[in-house]
Formats: C-alpha cells, structure tokens, sequence
C-alpha cells in the first residue's frame, strides 16, 4: 500500500492560502479524537493565525518594515502548520480520512494518466472588493486549475493558474462589472480537462 503523505506544498503557498488552511487545520483538528497531543496546541495556532492576517493587513497599507513583520508571522505560521503536518501523518497511520480530517491535504498517491472529466463550479462568491472566489468541485488526477473570465460575450481572458482549491482567488477586478468565469482542469491523459459550464458573478 503506498504511504499516504500530507502535502507540505503550502509553504511555497500565497499568503491568503496559508491563512485559509490554517483556519482549516484549526477547524479540523480542534477537538478531533484521532489527534489528541499536537504538538502545538489550537490556541497557539488560532494566535498565529490572527497574527499573521493582522500583519498581511498592515503590510498591504504600510512600508518595509510593517513587510518584514508580516514574513517573520508568516514564518512562525508555516513553521507550526509544517509541525501539525509531520504529526497528522505519522499519528494517522497512514489513514486517509483521518489525515483528511485534519485539515490538511494529502499528496495524491494515483499516478494514472486518465482523461480529466469536464469541472463543476460549485460557487463563486465575494470575497472583498474587487475580489471573487472560486470553489469547484473536487476532482482526481488534477495538477492544476486553470481559469478564464469574460466580461465582454465571445472574449476570454485568462485569469492563471492555480495549485489547488483553496487559492482560486480572482483579485484586482473591477468593482461592478459582471465577470463570466469558466475552470477547467490540468493533468491527465489530455494535458487539460474540458472548459466547465460558465457561471456569472458580479464584482463588489
């Protein structure tokens, strides 16, 4: 049986991924039986949490400085999130629910080359102003996401690539405008997933 491991791929991550998986670890492993003695307690890891999203606030209006505060929080972050990790995997035994359970995402062990089915968008909802953010459906095989946005009938833009679920963040959009989003899968047989059904959200 191949071992299951946590991915650790979140510390190259985007700041906003490392603090929305954060918050996930905290929501998961907060009273959860399977993980009884972590090695930093949820309380620390809440304070992290907040410290780091205060300090992205402040870096985000401030100068130098208020950005170094803001990468030694980000340190202190991953360096908990990189110990939480190294404990769910050896603690779940090789359990892939247990590990799930967590938080945390698990590094897929399925190395066929499979054509990817056509994504879902689930849903797109605000995130701030001139930001949406995109939740697919899950879907195996997949190495990336790609996404493309219309605001023009026929006219596609593309909007990048991301890693994973939880970084489909579009930012810098312009307040008011209907923005059509498509997604479409990466990996696989195909190299690329068919183009999901569009689906229409208005920028705040």
């Amino acid at each position: 049986m191949p071992q299951i491991r946590v991915n650790l791929g979140f510390a190259q991550a985007a700041d906003h991924v490392i603090e929305e998986l954060a918050q996930e670890v905290h929501t998961g492993m907060s009273g959860n039986a399977d993980f009884p003695d972590p090695p930093v307690t949820m309380a620390a890891l809440a304070t992290a949490t907040t410290n780091f999203s205060n300090a992205r606030v402040a870096a985000a209006q401030g100068g130098p400085a208020d950005t170094a505060i803001k990468e030694a929080m980000r340190d202190i972050l991953v360096t908990m999130l990189r110990q939480l990790a190294a404990y769910v995997q050896l603690t779940a035994a090789n359990d892939l629910p247990k590990v799930l359970s967590s938080g945390f995402e698990a590094v897929s062990t399925n190395r066929a080359s499979v054509e990817l089915p056509k994504p879902t968008i689930l849903d797109v909802v605000h995130a701030g102003e001139g930001k949406l953010k995109i939740r697919p459906a899950p879907l195996k095989n997949v190495r990336m996401w790609e996404v493309r946005i219309s605001i023009t009938p026929g006219v596609w833009v593309s909007a990048g690539t991301f890693n994973s679920t939880r970084d489909m963040m579009l930012t810098g959009l312009t307040p008011g405008a209907v923005y059509t989003i498509q997604v479409r899968a990466l990996g696989g047989l195909t190299g690329a997933g068919e183009w999901s059904n569009p689906v229409s959200q208005r920028s705040l």
